[in-house]
């Protein structure tokens, strides 16, 4: 494999039953392959990590929850300071997150001669970590927390489990809440309640905006103790209605009494000038500032959204970046005759303030361009349920949507002709307030194409020929020529590459691989990438993580995770089958 196509790793090796760590600097390993899919009996199977969370600097023990036949399996992990040893115990690891390793989700893979696991999450935090104490079902039995900020560390281990939390808070303290579960894979939709001491209910969440996860914020009149109760139900919901729990229902709770941003106005930064933000947020220091500027030169690898983090806060925020400038909505525009002049391509950060209001704005475009219109609010945690309309300039309905891949609203649009245009936000339920913020971002859609593929493990045999079956879409007219190539093969292993040709649209293209007989047992990282071969633009095919399809009405994926593509795709060459001995016949 060329130092092109590999990022860090570390792969876990045994020798003789002593652990022995090895670290290689690699790339992510993920299995690609042949007709058959690794998961193979033999291989070993990862459901999750608990606890899921590591704290960056720390040594802290972990357990792998899974299936592992023989332990140990060896394990791979995509950072080169994030290092991992066996412990004594069966399923038990060391892992040791240097002060290098980046913060936030990384991969982590059990593998050995037969195949490989699903790659899984692993988080590096930057809070203090603590681990949850059971028996803490009852507000009366339940954990001490020391003063935030924390990490907590919990699971659901049994049916009708509830973690319960006691926190101190002082008068005027805002206290704020995340649980993160689904969003990490886990099968559960869960919620979050605050209680005081006698078991009066003071606030309640099941629902963040942004996932099936719950977000509490609450300001405490009264200096006091108080209880944080966590449960969940079963994901995918199933016909019981009770409090689910098991091996593989974890999930991390942060949990902030300090300064902490809600939101910036405007909602959105801009690649082409520095933009000059507004700070929203709880436990503000009076000492602290209330504006930041976001300079794009100082973050030169800028992509449709970025992570600002600013000094004196204890969390960044993740905002959509627009390729023109950032505005801000002017009252009053409440009808096409005093809608606001906006740009193609840029931004604009506005409010629904009341219900019925409804926020005009106006465009000029020219013919045959192509425009993505992106609202944005639910999915920034807002409360907005917004709708979004493009009209001509005497206010005739072109084009309307009021959910797109998320609960917020997109319309992909070509120009009919060129002129001016109109655009309309409103709120499908009719309501506003200071905090029904949205972010609109106009996109000038370029040709493009990616690569998909369904899996992202697969196993071998020598002397055997194969096929992978990645699917390339050009989208919005791409021409170029494009060739796929397989790379990171072991020594053995061939594979030739595939020459796309411009139509159709979209195209399942077959990577034949012929394996020598003699091939070697291997299992490692392969990538399939899609190259124009005019102007050297290359793109990884990669599998979704992600999937917002509906089974019987019922949501039947994570439609949020931290990390939702696999570019690294996991090969593994079988040992050789045992020879057969024919039997002995008998006298």
């Amino acid at each position: 494999m060329s130092r092109f196509f590999r990022t860090p790793c570390s792969i876990l090796a045994i020798c003789g039953g002593f652990p022995w760590l090895l670290v290689v600097r690699y790339g992510l390993f993920l299995c690609i392959g042949s007709a058959r899919v690794s998961g193979a009996p033999g291989a070993p199977t990862l459901d999750t990590l608990f606890p899921i969370s590591v704290p960056q600097g720390a040594t802290q023990s972990v357990r792998l929850i899974g299936k592992f036949d023989p332990w140990p399996p060896k394990l791979w992990v995509d950072a080169p300071d994030l290092a991992v040893t066996f412990s004594t115990n069966t399923g038990q690891i060391q892992v040791l997150a240097t002060t290098n390793v980046p913060l936030g989700a990384h991969f982590i893979r059990a593998f050995n001669d037969f195949g490989a696991s699903e790659p899984r999450f692993l988080l590096i935090d930057r809070a203090p970590s603590v681990a949850e104490i059971e028996t803490n079902d009852a507000p009366a039995s339940a954990q001490l927390l020391r003063p935030p900020p924390l990490i907590l560390n919990g699971r659901f281990d049994k049916s009708g489990d509830v973690d319960s939390f006691r926190i101190h808070l002082n008068s005027g303290q805002t206290v704020f809440a995340a649980l993160t579960g689904y969003a990490l894979g886990s099968p559960i939709d869960p919620l979050l309640r605050l209680i005081d001491t006698r078991g009066v209910q003071l606030a309640a969440n099941h629902d963040d905006g942004r996932t099936l996860d719950p977000e509490l914020v609450w300001t405490a009149a009264t200096e006091g103790d108080y209880v944080l109760q966590a449960m969940a139900f079963a994901y995918p919901a199933n016909s019981e209605i009770k409090f689910t729990g098991g091996d593989a229902h974890v999930y991390r709770l942060e949990i902030s009494t300090g300064p902490r941003l809600q939101f910036t106005v405007p909602l959105g930064v801009s690649r082409t000038g520095i933009t000059r933000l507004q700070l929203i947020g709880w436990n503000r220091p009076a000492a602290a500032d209330a504006t930041f500027e976001f300079n794009p030169a100082r973050s030169p690898a800028l992509g449709a959204e970025t992570i600002v983090q600013i000094p004196g806060w204890e969390n960044g925020l993740r905002l959509p970046v627009s390729d023109g400038p950032e505005l801000i909505e002017k009252e009053p525009n409440d009808v096409l005759a005093q809608a606001q002049l906006i740009q193609a391509p840029g931004g604009v950060t506005g409010t629904i303030q009341r219900a019925g209001d409804e926020d005009h704005f106006r465009f000029r475009a020219n013919k045959s361009h192509r425009l993505l219109f992106e609202l944005r609010s639910a999915s920034l945690g807002l409360p907005l349920d917004a709708w979004l309309a493009i009209t001509d300039a005497a206010g005739a309905e072109l084009a309307r949507n009021d959910d797109g891949i998320t609960d917020d609203p997109q319309i992909e649009w070509t120009v009919p002709d060129d002129g001016t245009y109109g655009v309309t936000v409103g709120s499908v339920i009719h309501r506003g307030g200071d905090d029904y913020r949205y972010h609109l971002r106009l996109i000038d859609v370029q040709p493009s194409f990616r690569g998909t593929i369904a899996e992202n493990r697969f196993t071998l045999e020598p002397g055997k020929t194969n096929q992978l079956k990645p699917t390339i879409t050009r989208e919005n007219g791409y021409k170029g020529a494009l060739r796929a190539v397989l790379s990171g093969l072991p020594t053995g292993v061939v594979a030739e590459g595939v020459d796309l040709p411009a139509e159709p649209a979209s195209t399942e293209i077959t990577l034949n691989l012929r394996t020598d007989v003699n091939a070697k047992p291997w299992g490692g990282p392969v990538r399939i990438t899609i190259s124009d071969t005019n102007t050297g633009l290359m793109k990884f095919v990669v599998m979704p993580l992600v999937n917002t399809s509906l089974k019987n009405g019922v949501p039947n994926g994570y439609t949020k995770l931290p990390i939702e593509t696999v570019a690294d795709l996991w090969l593994t060459i079988l040992p050789p089958k045992p020879a057969t001995v024919a039997p002995v016949p008998s006298p």
